[in-house]
């Protein structure tokens, strides 16, 4: 197997991976939208529900890309694959800012009514949402690595940049750990759990 088609493997796999958490979390916001009367929530999930769909378009777009370069059908350049790369970094990126404000209110909600179940459920979305940062970064990583032979200036101002780029990803990540932190104190202090040693999933230490 060349070198260009076995991270075409190990992209898929992380694409794969992220795309099952999102569709979980989707399932919940689905069932939970039936009991909300807020519109501004409400808009929030049918935002995160289309924005779902475009990142589902990004995967499909991507898979077929390669299959046609790999079967030597159409002939793939790195700064096209790096650009599509870009482009589903960013929707996760984007994807999980929405999921995790609507798992904040839950959990909030959640911890303030004394509903344990539904808060620990909070906290093992913000483990799914914290995994798929770490995979969106591991994508922009890819970009960055020899496998692709030449960046274009464009493409490494868009990984550099505010736009699209691995700091931007870090910088949610940051937040998304503090949010899971505020919602763990808010469980113990309201007594749902004894310490920190009996949340089911606990925020992971900043690196």
């Amino acid at each position: 197997m060349s070198d260009k088609r076995k991270v075409h493997k190990k992209i898929l796999a992380i694409l794969d991976n992220i795309s099952e958490r999102f569709a979980d979390i989707a399932k919940v916001n689905r069932k939970e939208a039936q009991h909300v009367d807020h519109q501004s929530i409400i808009n929030e999930l049918e935002k995160s529900e289309t924005d779902l769909e475009d990142f589902e378009n990004h995967i499909e777009e991507f898979e077929k890309v390669i299959q046609q370069s790999e079967s030597g059908n159409q002939e793939l350049s790195d700064e096209e694959e790096q650009v599509k790369l870009l482009n589903v970094a960013r929707t996760a990126m984007w994807l999980s800012q929405e999921y995790c404000e609507l798992v904040e209110d839950l959990g909030k909600e959640a911890a303030k009514n004394g509903d344990k179940q539904e808060a620990q459920l909070s906290l093992r979305y913000f483990k799914d949402l914290n995994e798929v940062l770490e995979s969106a970064i591991g994508l922009c990583e890819m970009i960055e690595e020899e496998v692709f032979e030449e960046n274009s200036q464009a493409v490494e101002d868009n990984l550099k940049g505010a736009e699209g780029g691995i700091s931007q990803l870090r910088g949610q990540k940051e937040s998304l750990i503090e949010e899971w932190r505020e919602i763990s104190q808010l469980m113990i202090s309201n007594g749902l759990v004894d310490s920190k040693e009996e949340l089911s999933e606990r925020p992971p230490k900043d690196r």
